[in-house]
């Protein structure tokens, strides 16, 4: 008989960032309703964040490409 492998872990308890982060996908993806609100995040935030993720892509996409 082949013995059940048990994963030894320390169970931490999350931060309440990460515990944010998680209900606020939860309630995007899975149309949740929570008992806790979300925060918003700004506009600016936003943006800046869109702006950041679409200048890496296209310096991996050039990079890729050999030009740079």
């Amino acid at each position: 008989m082949i013995a059940r492998f048990q994963q030894q872990t320390d169970e931490r308890p999350r931060p309440a960032a990460l515990r944010q982060a998680h209900r606020l996908v939860a309630k995007t993806f899975l149309k949740s309703e929570l008992s806790e609100p979300t925060r918003r995040v700004p506009v600016w935030q936003a943006w800046l964040f869109t702006a950041w993720a679409v200048t890496a892509t296209v310096a991996w996409f050039a990079y890729m490409a050999g030009l740079l």
